[in-house]
């Protein structure tokens, strides 16, 4: 049996460039798309904390009306 031989030419040289500088701007595009800045993750967090009734997100005289009828401390938090 004899080898199989391949030839390699420059189209596959180029063929082969074309697939590497496509695998690095694909993932360079996905990784700077994934970033967020800290204002968007403050206003992300922001939205869903206001969405979800066992925080209370800026209201301190409700949070302290809460927490002297249940008894329970409190956690703040300052942005």
């Amino acid at each position: 049996m004899s080898p199989i031989l391949i030839s390699r030419d420059s189209s596959m040289k180029c063929n082969t460039s074309y697939l590497a500088g496509f695998l690095v701007l694909a993932t360079s595009l996905s990784i700077a798309e994934q970033k967020k800045t800290r204002d968007q993750m403050v206003l992300d967090d922001r939205q869903a904390l206001q969405d979800d009734e066992s925080w209370i997100y800026n209201d301190l005289p409700k949070a302290l009306d809460i927490a002297s009828r249940t008894k329970k401390p409190l956690l703040l938090v300052f942005r």
